[in-house]
């Protein structure tokens, strides 16, 4: 009896906490954040290149237990979204985004998501592993706009690499995470 007590508990903690918060904390947003999306990619049509962000909002804002949501602003918004070039050297030649936050005190004010225009090919369709995929980048990032690190879990988008594609689903280790600041 004692035996299987002790697996059980120690099964427990790893399932439950893959997930990272930024800094190990709990900063978050404390009202609902608005997004805008800023600079394009010249490399699809301006439309599909918003639709996929737009999706990578949504996946976040859907997940059930949470009370998280978002409302897309053209002026001032509390996140934005940008195609950059040129990439600064700073965020590093390979990373296809980084997302800035400026949180104090548990709470996030801002972030801006930066897209790799310079050093990367972007498309919507998945059809091509040499070509970025806006809507999974997209969907890592705003999981770091909104509060999370890096999971430990490898099927998880907040894990800290993978297939852009892969990236667009949320799994159970993304939800739990969102759940927790939200």
């Amino acid at each position: 009896m004692t035996r299987a007590l002790l697996c059980v508990a120690l099964a427990l903690p790893g399932a439950a906490l893959a997930f990272g918060t930024l800094d190990g904390d709990r900063s978050r947003w404390m009202a609902n954040p608005s997004f805008r999306i800023g600079r394009l990619t010249p490399d699809v049509p301006a439309d599909a290149a918003r639709a996929a962000i737009r999706v990578s909002f949504a996946a976040w804002a859907n997940v059930r237990g949470s009370t998280l949501a978002f409302r897309e602003v053209d002026g001032a918004a509390d996140i934005t979204v940008d195609f950059s070039d040129p990439w600064p050297a700073e965020y590093g030649r390979f990373a296809a985004g980084v997302t800035l936050t400026d949180r104090r005190s548990g709470r996030i004010r801002s972030a801006q998501i930066e897209l790799n225009q310079q050093n990367f090919d972007w498309g919507t369709d998945g059809g091509d592993p040499r070509v970025s995929d806006i809507q999974g980048v997209t969907t890592h990032e705003v999981g770091h706009a909104i509060g999370l690190g890096h999971s430990f879990r490898r099927e998880a988008t907040m894990y800290w690499t993978g297939g852009d594609v892969e990236l667009r689903d949320l799994s159970a280790d993304d939800e739990r995470g969102v759940r927790y600041l939200y």
